[in-house]
């Protein structure tokens, strides 16, 4: 799958942080200069350059806590060092949940705590190698069964708990683009970042995989389309969406 790109914009370094009034989680992005991408189609997403400084912040809400899971995002890279995909988690913490690459392959675990966790080794869930240089769909849903990986809608991993399944309590902020306590920084283009607190299906992934949500959407918490181009805050749509009903627009594919 080769799906259609947006114009890319760098973000750089962190300047402040600003709290939406009403919005479940403000993001900080770093100060952005607009590059076009030759084949861009419509939209934006974010482009980060593998430097330490370029990530996006969410400050901490309990509501990035979910249990249960689905976070969901397209990404597009060929960095088989950097680390950070999205993460609520501080390094050795054990608990929290972390989206990561590690050698260009997707890793994730989901932490209650040390002795109940979903987790494979001391990188993580592996599902599969995507560092090809083209735009994939990556998602994982987490509940009381397991955790299930899936690359542009097809399921590469699964697992069953460890210990007694529940809800991680971390009070890590959630981060893109960068894992927490850790110098590796992630070379890659990031778009439609969504966060669920409820675990979705893998025909309801791929039903709205490739536009943007339109609309009040049930269990969004978290949306950051990177639709803005350019600045240093990208709203959360999960918090200013409308009342019209869940749709999809445009989008890749």
């Amino acid at each position: 799958m080769n799906p259609k790109p947006r114009t890319s914009a760098f973000f750089r370094r962190l300047v402040n942080c600003i709290a939406l009034a009403g919005s479940a989680c403000a993001i900080l992005i770093f100060p952005a200069s607009l590059t076009a991408d030759p084949s861009s189609g419509f939209n934006h997403a974010l482009s980060l350059n593998g430097l330490a400084d370029a990530y996006v912040f969410v400050g901490h809400d309990e509501t990035l806590n979910c249990f249960p899971l689905t976070v969901e995002l397209w990404v597009k890279t060929t960095d088989t060092i950097g680390l950070g995909l999205v993460t609520k988690y501080f390094d050795t913490s054990n608990n929290g949940w972390s989206l990561h690459l590690v050698d260009g392959r997707v890793r994730f675990w989901y932490f209650k705590d040390i002795g109940n966790h979903l987790n494979h080794g001391d990188r993580g869930l592996d599902g599969g190698y995507l560092a090809d240089g083209q735009w994939h769909h990556i998602s994982v849903a987490v509940d009381g069964s397991g955790a299930r990986i899936y690359i542009d809608a097809k399921l590469t991993a699964s697992r069953n708990w460890t210990g007694i399944p529940g809800p991680a309590t971390s009070s890590q902020a959630l981060l893109i683009g960068r894992y927490p306590n850790h110098s590796l920084a992630l070379n890659a283009e990031i778009d439609e970042v969504r966060v669920w607190n409820v675990s979705r299906t893998e025909a309801e992934i791929s039903a709205n995989m490739h536009g943007t949500l339109q609309g009040s959407v049930p269990g969004l918490v978290a949306y950051y389309t990177f639709d803005e181009g350019a600045g240093s805050l990208s709203r959360d749509a999960s918090a200013i969406a409308g009342s019209a009903p869940p749709s999809s627009a445009g989008g890749r594919g």
